[in-house]
Parts: C-alpha cells; structure tokens; sequence
C-alpha cells in the first residue's frame, strides 16, 4: 500500500486525491478500529523500518487512510506547513483516528495546520 501511496502521489492529479479523501467511511466500533488503526501503524513503520526511509510522512499517512478506509474506519489525514531553521518551507502530513495518531503524529506540533481530509 505504500508503494501504491507513493505512486499515486506522483501519478494522479492531486485534486482526485483530494475527492477521494474526502469520500467518508462508514463509523464501525470504536474500540475494533482503535485496536485495527494500531496493526495498520504496526505495518506501515515495518514496511518503513526495512526501506531505510524512502516512504516519508505524505505516502505513509495516504496508506494508512487507505487501509483504514477499507476496513471501513473514518480517519483524517492533517496537512500543515512550518519554516526549517534555515528558513526554508516544509510540509508533513499525519493521520489521526479521533484522539489517536495513526502515523507522523511524532512532528505535528511543530508544523501549523492548513487542511485536514475530510
């Protein structure tokens, strides 16, 4: 699912992206998705873990909401932006299930948030 992320990302238009996360999914149990959003962290920080980084915050955080989507599990996927230290603009995206971070959550407080899908 990362790969697909990461090849949808440089191959589909990012505005079909947009319509796509803002399609809902339907509410299921909120302990079952809780438990189901932690497997999906587990797989995807795995696939991470074995590829020496190349899958960084934006195809990571497409993938989980992907497998969550299938499963039925609403989630919303945070864009925001922030200046490096040498003044240079910088964007990451995490994916949150309610009050739990999916994935990239480690840096959102350091970047202002300017959308969330959907």
């Amino acid at each position: 699912m990362l790969f697909t992320a990461r090849l949808a990302l440089r191959r589909i238009p990012l505005a079909k992206l947009v319509e796509w996360l803002r399609s809902a999914a339907p509410v299921r149990n909120v302990i079952a998705a809780e438990l189901t959003a932690a497997r999906v962290r587990w797989a995807i920080l795995a696939v991470v873990r074995r590829n020496n980084g190349s899958y960084v915050c934006f195809p990571q955080s497409l993938a989980a909401y992907a497998m969550l989507w299938r499963r039925g599990i609403p989630s919303v996927l945070h864009y925001g932006v922030n200046r490096s230290p040498d003044n240079e603009l910088r964007a990451h995206t995490w994916l949150m299930l309610g009050d739990m971070t999916v994935v990239g959550g480690e840096d959102a407080p350091d970047f202002t948030l300017l959308s969330r899908f959907p």
